[in-house]
């Protein structure tokens, strides 16, 4: 079962706050549901969707029954198809 997300007066982040917030977390490799951002912040389960949405234009995000997280993509470095390969 997912731990809850450790917060510290994250309900209090205007929009562009949380968004870094939350970039940051992935890119420290947590990984965690739409509830529990909701949860998190203090915002609906749409909204954290939409904000992890948002985010995974940006950043390789992944989301595995349910979970977000940070794609790996050091394995693709030299791949036929990756910018690099």
């Amino acid at each position: 079962m997912q731990q809850p997300l450790t917060t510290v007066n994250t309900r209090d982040l205007t929009p562009f706050l949380r968004a870094a917030d939350l970039a940051v977390r992935l890119s420290r490799g947590e990984g965690f549901t739409a509830k529990q951002v909701a949860a998190a912040y203090g915002i609906s389960r749409k909204s954290s969707y939409e904000n992890l949405s948002r985010l995974s234009n940006i950043l390789p995000l992944v989301s595995v029954r349910g979970v977000w997280r940070l794609a790996d993509v050091a394995g693709l470095e030299g791949r036929k198809g990756t910018r690099e390969g």
